[in-house]
């Protein structure tokens, strides 16, 4: 029987982290790999995981710094990967970052780090300068870097200090959906419904999204704002709500449960226009999903975002509230530029990011790194 290099995926996060490692699962060739995931417990993710005869393994980690947690951790890992001996660890986001890649070194095992947007890009002052830092310490632990933007690989280089040797880019992709006929909405008649799918968190920035909402429900009274988003990592919730509260909108902009990406997919679906306002991204797959129904998008000018959105061509990226405003009010008023955005949108997801081409890079990456000397 063919030898299958047997593939360790880690993580502590869920949201689109999980969508990512999912799409993998679906589609690699599992005559060549043998798959393993070790992560928090997460009832749907290990239904779907022994669906798919994927093993399983529950452990608890912290997303923020909690040195008992971190310390019980890095042990219970180090004991599964001695256990499990995977040629490769596929290792994602921050913490699972952190701990895999020291605990892969202590045991020469080949580790591949992939961020979904860097730490120490969700804080501000002594915690910034302190993620900042940890990030630089583990640097020095990392075998590879596969970005899953090329923006997120810049940052890698030029502020965490990786090499650029160890560095390398598969963009994140997603199943491209036949193209359907968007609905052009009409600014005067239509209820215009804008939302967006995020975590109720500091990087999302929905606080934002609610001062977007107030000024824009002034001019349109008839646009509804929603999240997909409520009851994952969700620390910001009470301050949005109070904000939506203190702008009496509440009866025009409704939070709405984290779901599968099936329940995703037909929320995306509704919408006549995608928001993102996030401080920063590693490359949103809610963003390509929109772009791939041809959903105008307008998104914040931030990493991630930038690696996908040309202004005013397949869609807009703004800096401030009033470039919010205005790109959606332009939208809201040409019929012709919500379906000239729309198929650019479609057009460049469809070229750039179509999740088969994905697969096949990231199968031979796989093969690549095994062979490679450590």
């Amino acid at each position: 029987m063919k030898y299958r290099l047997k593939l360790l995926y880690i993580t502590q996060s869920f949201g689109g982290v999980e969508i990512y490692i999912r799409q993998i699962i679906e589609r690699l060739d599992q005559t060549k790999f043998a798959l393993t995931v070790i992560a928090p417990p997460n009832k749907a993710f290990s239904e779907y995981c022994k669906e798919k005869d994927i093993e399983y393994l529950t452990i608890d980690m912290a997303r923020g710094l909690n040195i008992w947690l971190d310390i019980k951790s890095f042990l219970q890992i180090r004991k599964l990967i001695k256990k499990i001996n995977p040629d490769i660890m596929h290792l994602h986001s921050s913490k699972a970052g952190f701990i895999g890649r020291i605990v892969s070194k202590q045991l020469n095992k080949k580790s591949i780090f992939t961020p979904h947007g860097i730490s120490y890009m969700s804080f501000s002052g002594i915690k910034r300068a302190t993620f900042l830092l940890v990030e630089a310490l583990t640097s020095k632990y990392t075998y590879r870097v596969l970005g899953c933007s090329y923006s997120e690989s810049i940052k890698m280089h030029f502020e965490i200090g990786i090499p650029n040797y160890k560095i390398d880019v598969i963009p994140n992709a997603i199943p491209i959906v036949t193209k359907e006929t968007k609905r052009l909405f009409n600014s005067q008649s239509d209820v215009i419904k804008i939302g967006t799918i995020a975590r109720l968190t500091y990087q999302k920035n929905p606080l934002l999204l609610v001062e977007i909402a107030n000024q824009v429900l002034k001019k349109y009274p008839n646009v509804h704002f929603s999240i997909l988003g409520s009851g994952l990592d969700e620390h910001l919730k009470e301050e949005t709500l109070n904000l939506i509260d203190k702008y009496n909108i509440s009866d025009k902009f409704n939070i709405l449960p984290w779901g599968d990406r099936n329940i995703s997919l037909e929320y995306l679906k509704s919408l006549d226009i995608f928001i993102l306002t996030s401080i920063f991204e590693g490359l949103p797959l809610s963003l390509l999903e929109a772009m791939s129904l041809g959903t105008p998008c307008v998104t914040s000018k931030c990493d991630g975002c930038n690696d996908v959105i040309q202004n005013n061509e397949n869609g807009f990226s703004c800096m401030t509230v009033d470039d919010y405003i205005q790109a959606i009010s332009n939208l809201i008023e040409d019929q012709s530029l919500q379906r000239r955005i729309g198929e650019n949108a479609y057009s460049f997801v469809n070229k750039n990011h179509n999740i088969n081409h994905f697969i096949k890079k990231l199968e031979s990456y796989y093969e690549k790194i095994h062979i490679d000397s450590y």
